[in-house]
């Protein structure tokens, strides 16, 4: 080859080079969900075995639903919606090696769950490494958004919980109460909230107790407080088999004064599972506003849809399902297709300022609004919530308010 031969044939491999190399630049960025081919895919990290299996098959159900909606619409931004599901069962440690599975190997580009405080904590080192954006069900008041920069939660803030239980036993009179909440983060937190609060309201705190997510013998707990005489109890729980636990305690010691619980005291079905449906006579607990009526008051018209179209998609699982946390992960898929496509990707940094300044603009939910901020990445807030009597029921899946 001569060497002018061969200046020619290298200048034209460089063009050609240039070209491609000029071709690859103007592709658009993989975050933007309208240039993104194939499917969206989302990662749900829920307990599908262990103590909180229950309440993860309640979320299962949910976003599955969820999904099958949005897909229904078009997916988000002409993307179908992949659902990638994994157990963590209810062990952080789990968590993280499966939120590390689903980014690294699953590729998925957002993550609802997991569903305690404890395990969001776990994970958040990996999620806030890769920017991936996530809807968690954890209510610890310690999330906030300089810890959970691309995370917003679909559960009740436990501070705002806290808040309605004291201002609720101060309503009915209560001057002594005695506090009982599990060891969890999302206990710990409420547990200093209610006490910060209760002195607040000038309520004495006769007594603070906690115990083990999954303890099925809290008797010393409630025979300790029992001993401070109070005139209620401030109970925080994750779960309702707890709860279940802590009222069938309080029946053995003969010991009936009213409870006041945060959300997880309103799960009906697995309290009555374990103590009885009468041993709810007497308490109350926190409940997503569309789910809480007062007799002869008819549900609005965006639940009692949601309750048809669950029914309808999953039949044999709807009679066990807490339905107003099934319906916070019906709306949590449609705040991250709104999210998404308002922000024009799928980046963890633009999903979360999307949400943070757009979040009134968010429509279409069961629940009827959404309350994230710049300070609060929280969902739902204290307007979004109600007291309700788990005992009773006004229709379906809707509890009776206790402010009736």
């Amino acid at each position: 080859m001569t060497h002018s031969r061969a200046t020619r044939c290298l200048g034209a491999a460089i063009g050609l080079m240039l070209v491609a190399t000029a071709a690859c630049s103007t592709k658009k960025p993989s975050n933007n969900t309208a240039s993104s081919d194939g499917p969206l895919k989302v990662g749900l990290m829920v307990p599908l075995t262990g103590n909180l299996a229950q309440p993860g098959g309640w979320i299962q159900e949910g976003v599955e639903y969820g999904v099958k909606q949005v897909n229904a619409a078009g997916g988000v931004d002409n993307r179908k919606v992949q659902l990638v599901t994994v157990d963590t069962a209810g062990d952080p440690t789990q968590a993280v090696t499966d939120a590390n599975k689903l980014i690294n190997q699953d590729k998925v580009q957002f993550i609802i769950g997991p569903i305690t405080s404890d395990a969001m904590t776990a994970v958040l080192p990996v999620e806030n490494q890769h920017g991936v954006a996530s809807i968690p069900v954890v209510g610890s008041a310690e999330l906030t958004p300089s810890k959970m920069p691309y995370g917003f939660s679909m559960l009740l803030n436990a501070a705002d919980q806290a808040k309605a239980m004291v201002t609720f036993a101060q309503k009915k009179n209560y001057t002594r109460v005695a506090i009982l909440h599990d060891n969890g983060q999302q206990g710990l937190s409420a547990d200093g909230a209610l006490k910060a609060d209760a002195k607040d309201a000038g309520l004495t705190v006769t007594g603070d107790q906690q115990y083990s997510v999954g303890d099925t013998d809290i008797s010393a707990q409630a025979l300790s407080l029992k001993r401070g005489n109070p005139q209620a109890v401030l109970l925080f729980p994750t779960d309702g088999t707890d709860v279940g636990h802590v009222l069938q305690a309080m029946k053995n010691l003969s010991w009936n004064v009213p409870v006041v619980g945060g959300y997880g005291a309103h799960y009906s079905t697995q309290i009555a599972a374990v103590s009885g449906p009468s041993s709810m006579a007497n308490l109350t607990a926190t409940a997503y506003a569309p789910f809480g009526a007062c007799p002869g008051q008819s549900a609005p018209s965006a639940t009692k849809a949601f309750l048809s179209g669950i029914k309808a998609f999953k039949p044999n699982a709807f009679a066990a399902l807490a339905l107003d946390l099934a319906a916070a992960s019906v709306d949590s898929v449609s705040i991250m297709k709104q999210g998404m496509e308002g922000a024009g990707s799928t980046s963890g940094a633009k999903f979360a300022s999307w949400v943070e300044t757009h979040s009134g603009s968010i429509s279409g939910l069961i629940n009827p609004s959404v309350s994230a901020s710049q300070s609060s990445h929280y969902l739902f807030g204290p307007s979004d919530m109600v007291l309700v009597r788990p005992g009773k029921q006004v229709s379906t899946g809707v509890y009776e308010r206790a402010d009736c």
